[in-house]
């Protein structure tokens, strides 16, 4: 679970527990609402990331809390954003896909997440 964008200077916000009394968007229902309670931040209720950034952009929240993979694709998509994500996890969270070997999408899925291991130790090293 990444932490959001933030309006406020990004660089004050270094842990998880300067999360406390931020009023922070998130996905109704889903567990990133639990880590900001968590953290006591007072969380809005949106239905998808779009409307938290709308949210963002008019200063009614000071960040958007979700999946950091999720948050990145929106960065690169959008590369005059003007947000960036904090440098720490709220969160870890494993997820699981199950197919048998003869499924036609294991080799796929092999791939691209061999792919996307390789990107992140790129960037890593760079």
């Amino acid at each position: 679970m990444a932490i959001a964008f933030s309006v406020q200077p990004y660089q004050s916000l270094q842990k998880s527990s300067d999360l406390k009394g931020l009023r922070l968007a998130t996905i109704s229902g889903s567990t990133a609402v639990q880590w900001g309670q968590y953290y006591q931040a007072r969380m809005v209720g949106i239905e998808h990331i779009a409307g938290g950034i709308s949210l963002l952009d008019s200063n009614q929240i000071d960040g958007v809390l979700y999946s950091r993979l999720v948050l990145e694709h929106y960065l690169q998509a959008n590369p005059k954003a003007p947000y960036k994500l904090v440098d720490f996890d709220m969160g870890h969270q494993n997820y699981s896909i199950a197919l048998t070997p003869e499924n036609l999408l294991t080799a796929k899925l092999n791939e691209k997440l061999l792919s996307i291991e390789m990107q992140l130790r790129f960037k890593q090293i760079q």
